[in-house]
């Protein structure tokens, strides 16, 4: 049988697992923000947006780092 090693969390198998364990979760203060699922999960739950931590996991703004990147390029 195979362990779960926590070098491997990446791993699709085992993202897979983790993902189930929070969907299972259905009271936002019962997840923890620090962990993508559980961020997502918590704004999906209702909690408000500040406290989710989503900002820490996502650019919720990519368009500006699009225009920052393409300055700094000549791309014609």
């Amino acid at each position: 049988m195979e362990t779960k090693s926590d070098d491997e969390w990446w791993r699709p198998e085992n993202l897979n697992k983790s993902q189930d364990k929070f969907r299972k979760i259905n009271h936002f203060s019962n997840l923890d923000p620090k962990n993508d699922f559980g961020s997502y999960r918590r704004v999906l739950l209702g909690d408000d947006f500040s406290q989710s931590m989503l900002t820490s996991h996502n650019d919720l703004s990519p368009e500006t780092k699009i225009k920052f990147i393409h300055g700094l390029y000549n791309l014609g």
